[in-house]
């Protein structure tokens, strides 16, 4: 007798048989695919979430990029002109303000400046901008800007800004030996920057110049990133061609001012041509731009460009 005779004899036949295994079948079939269904529309729905997710982290990072873009464009804006004056005119001035024995005395009648005046607003300039750049990061999780083309152009200008303060390897572009240089590196500057945030509860804000100057010795001595770029200016005015501050000043001026005129397209403020690029004397500027050049290109990473 085969083994299948009890089976189908309990079952009434061939015939009952074969529908109840069919009936079995099925159910079993559906509910394969009733759950490859569900665990389908699962998958779907954890993706659609995660997309969500990903396009409100852009708009995000968008709108904070537009928040804060146009305050750090008047901010390197300001700094940028303030350098061209000190890189331009005072590093050739037979009388450097900065050089001034008397701290409160006027250099001249048709220029009424104090070198108090003038260090401490050119500090001032410093330290707003470190702040605006602080202030930024802190929204948008340290520009970390996925794929928005525009928003990552704009994190390698302030990571080229930061890097002419801060690294040390430019020293190799320059033809002549180098015996001094004051770098302000990249702790230095988030440290600056946190200094003077204000949050107000509503919105961050920056120390106003008023407070900065008036309690500016008090602020300097606690904070090593502002000794360390007061140090940096001061030494910038000496004319020893082994003294390095000068031409990093240089370096940070020009790369501010491609910042500038990259921000004013980026909001659609027309060009600023006229924004006059610093000449940097006995420094090998074709193999600097290879490796920092005015625009990014699409090999370059877009939040490690250094450290420091």
């Amino acid at each position: 007798m085969s083994f299948l005779e009890p089976f189908l004899a309990a079952l009434g036949g061939t015939s009952a048989a074969v529908l109840v295994l069919g009936y079995l079948a099925r159910n079993l079939l559906e509910n394969r695919l009733k759950k490859d269904l569900e665990d389908h529309k699962a998958l779907k729905r954890d993706w659609e979430n995660e997309r969500k997710i990903q396009l409100e982290e852009q708009a995000s990072i968008r709108a904070a990029v537009k928040r804060y873009s146009r305050v750090i464009l008047i901010s390197a804006g300001d700094l940028q002109d303030r350098l061209w004056h000190l890189c331009v005119r005072q590093s050739k001035s037979k009388n450097k303000v900065l050089l001034a024995e008397d701290d409160c005395a006027q250099m001249y009648g048709s220029w009424p400046m104090t070198k108090k005046h003038y260090l401490i607003g050119t500090m001032y300039l410093f330290c707003r901008f470190f702040c605006w750049v602080e202030v930024l990061k802190a929204n948008v999780r340290f520009l970390e800007f996925n794929d928005d083309d525009k928003s990552n152009e704009f994190n390698y200008h302030l990571k080229r800004v930061e890097r002419m303060f801060a690294e040390t390897d430019l020293q190799a572009f320059s033809e002549t030996r180098v015996s001094t240089d004051k770098q302000v590196f990249q702790l230095m500057q988030g440290e600056i920057g946190e200094h003077l945030r204000v949050d107000t509860g509503a919105e961050d804000q920056c120390m106003s110049y008023h407070e900065f100057r008036i309690n500016y010795e008090e602020i300097r001595d606690g904070n090593e990133g502002i000794l360390q770029l007061e140090a940096m200016l001061l030494s910038s005015m000496s004319d020893a061609k082994s003294n390095f501050c000068m031409t990093r000043l240089r370096l940070i001026c020009n790369s501010l001012r491609d910042l500038v005129l990259f921000l004013l397209e980026h909001n659609e403020l027309g060009t600023a041509e006229e924004i006059e690029k610093v000449d940097v004397p006995s420094f090998d500027e074709k193999k600097y731009l290879s490796k920092w050049p005015s625009v990014p290109n699409k090999a370059m990473q877009r939040t490690a460009f250094g450290c420091g």
